[in-house]
């Protein structure tokens, strides 16, 4: 037997937490140490992403030629008046006019997917950028510090404003590694 299942334990202390390499990528029985619950998945992947660690939200981010404004999944929080030229130092990504940056080290890409129907980001496809002619209705996902975190926008209103544009977004973020939303 791969992982016999003990019965009559007290705590989750006492469930073993290392397999023989004999046994990747056969079902286990897992527990977490830290809540105590069990969840069943093959050996050596992770187990699927919790609905209750991904974060939501919407935000409106206001765009011109200088200042910018950048936008960051982790918290959903935004910083108007960045300097658009070279790098900078808040969020993940910036819009300026109708271009999207990147922060060094992020990538993205344009899905063909709705934000609705979108329930895993993509293993692979992303670049750096920048993105041109942001309008309402794209869709990116982002692969954020080298592929540990994971983000979904969608652009919902672009609006002209006063010496720029407003636009209205909704994003998804998954901080604990795993592409499942």
């Amino acid at each position: 037997m791969a992982a016999p299942l003990i019965f009559g334990l007290s705590g989750a202390s006492e469930v073993a937490t290392s397999v023989t390499t004999q046994s990747v990528g056969t079902t286990v029985l897992s527990i977490n140490p830290t809540t105590g619950a069990a969840s069943t998945g093959a050996l050596g992947s992770k187990p699927p992403a919790s609905a209750s660690t991904v974060e939501t939200g919407t935000a409106v981010l206001f765009a011109s030629n200088n200042p910018c404004t950048a936008f960051a999944f982790d918290g959903g929080d935004t910083f108007p008046g960045q300097n658009c030229v070279g790098p900078f130092p808040d969020g993940d990504f910036r819009i300026e006019g109708n271009l999207m940056f990147l922060r060094s080290g992020n990538l993205a890409q344009l899905l063909g997917s709705s934000f609705a129907t979108t329930t895993q980001a993509p293993a692979s496809g992303y670049g750096a950028g920048p993105f041109f002619n942001l309008m309402a209705g794209q869709v990116f996902a982002f692969q954020l510090l080298g592929g540990n975190r994971y983000g979904i926008l969608e652009i919902t209103s672009v609006s002209p404003a006063t010496g720029g544009f407003r636009y209205g977004i909704r994003y998804k973020f998954q901080p604990n590694g795993s592409r499942n939303f």
